[in-house]
């Protein structure tokens, strides 16, 4: 009986083998893609509030999830088959030899032990079936991560997303950061204490300080990535943007931030990463405004090039004028700049201030600044330190009044240009 049975068990082994072979590679390559679309949404977290673009990465998670449990399923099945029909052939098998064994006893007199001793093999057989119970167990170990998504379904909406909020009108009068103060979570001092800054539309204004004096933090307000302690407000020309809808709010700012954001796709798509209504020859008029379509172009694809995970096979310089197009095709009326040129050499950042100072013009342009030309080029310089406004005035102003700035200007702002142009 053996002998009859041993190829077909070797052959349902080998078929049911092949085929979870293959369903784990596809259920890995799906995985993979998984991870990848999270990985990337989470570290362009602020790419992704700023441009509105929560939906097209939900769906895109969504899609590519759907092809992960798919797999699963396909793992799964095979795996759940192979073992009941080993075991069942197995339980024939062993079912046959008994009634061979009880003729044998029934017919030729043999030694009834002889049959018990056969049951009790086929007992220990069909122990075989007690992996099963073994679902339980699973169903144990994935209860504390179905608790840990339970908790994360059930946090709040981010703030301003609600259905019934009005939409902001566009910026066309002023900002006012009216006595905000921030401190983050755990942390003991404020990221922000007790600042007031005005800002008129079409101005621009460069913010300069040492690390951690609030700079980023107080432009961060500006789209809602965070909001400021009461009774801080911010206010976009006399409306407090947290009356408002957050999606018509960030829809007018622009954000081109120092580690440019890319994902997997193509410079095409990146460019009209989350825009609506776009077309081909709008996308390639933001790319000429940003002074990247000539690279764009010498790819052998032109804007159908592919692009790897945060921009693979571009230049600093050509990633940052990728991120101005983006910019450039919301046609925002606030721009942030946040150390968008502090880690470019110096061609690609006389491109970019070009480029910049085109599309800037009759805009709000708000810039962390950390070089001497981007200072010199604002209208005016807001010195923070400590979470505070110290000053604010011209280059020229500040260096005669402002010792706080003229040692800024001295160890940072002078001391990259150099740097920038090796």
């Amino acid at each position: 009986a053996a002998v009859l049975v041993a190829p077909v068990l070797a052959i349902i082994i080998r078929k049911t083998g092949k085929r979870i072979r293959r369903a784990s590679r596809s259920a890995l390559q799906a995985q993979a893609g998984l991870y990848h679309a999270a990985s990337e949404a989470l570290g362009g977290l602020r790419i992704v509030k700023a441009y509105t673009a929560e939906r097209a990465e939900a769906g895109r998670f969504h899609r590519i999830n759907k092809q992960v449990v798919a797999q699963e399923f396909r793992v799964r099945t095979a795996r759940a088959l192979s073992s009941p029909l080993v075991e069942t052939i197995t339980l024939f098998v062993l079912g046959a030899l008994v009634l061979v064994a009880a003729y044998r006893v029934e017919r030729l007199r043999l030694d009834p032990t002889q049959l018990i001793a056969v049951l009790g093999f086929l007992g220990v057989a069909g122990a075989a079936l007690k992996p099963l119970t073994g679902i339980i167990n699973d169903i144990q170990q994935s209860a504390a991560a179905a608790n840990r998504l339970s908790d994360a379904l059930a946090l709040e909406t981010e703030p301003g997303h609600g259905h019934r909020l009005p939409k902001l009108p566009r910026h066309e009068r002023s900002i006012l950061f009216d006595r905000v103060s921030l401190t983050y979570p755990g942390a003991q001092t404020p990221a922000l204490d007790d600042v007031t800054l005005r800002i008129e539309h079409g101005r621009t204004i460069a913010f300069v300080g040492p690390n951690g004096s609030g700079k980023t933090t107080l432009l961060s307000l500006l789209p809602r990535l965070f909001d400021p302690d009461p009774p801080g407000r911010v206010l976009i020309d006399g409306r407090d943007i947290r009356e408002f809808s957050v999606r018509s709010l960030r829809r007018q700012i622009g954000v081109v931030t120092q580690e440019t954001v890319l994902f997997r796709g193509t410079i095409r798509s990146n460019i009209a990463y989350a825009a609506e209504g776009v077309t081909p020859e709008m996308i390639e008029q933001a790319a000429r405004r940003a002074r990247a379509e000539d690279f764009i172009l010498d790819k052998p694809h032109g804007y159908d090039e592919p692009i790897g995970e945060g921009g693979t096979g571009l230049s600093g310089g050509q990633r940052q004028r990728l991120a101005i197009a983006r910019a450039v095709l919301r046609d925002p009326a606030i721009l942030i700049l946040d150390e968008a040129t502090s880690m470019i050499d110096a061609d690609s950042e006389a491109r970019i201030a070009e480029a910049l100072a085109d599309f800037s013009r009759g805009r709000t342009c708000l810039i962390v600044a950390h070089r001497l030309s981007t200072v010199l080029s604002a209208d005016s310089i807001v010195v923070m330190d400590a979470g505070r406004i110290v000053d604010q005035g011209t280059h020229d102003q500040l260096l005669v009044r402002c010792g706080a700035y003229r040692l800024i200007a001295q160890n940072q702002l002078v001391r990259q240009v150099p740097a920038a142009s090796a």
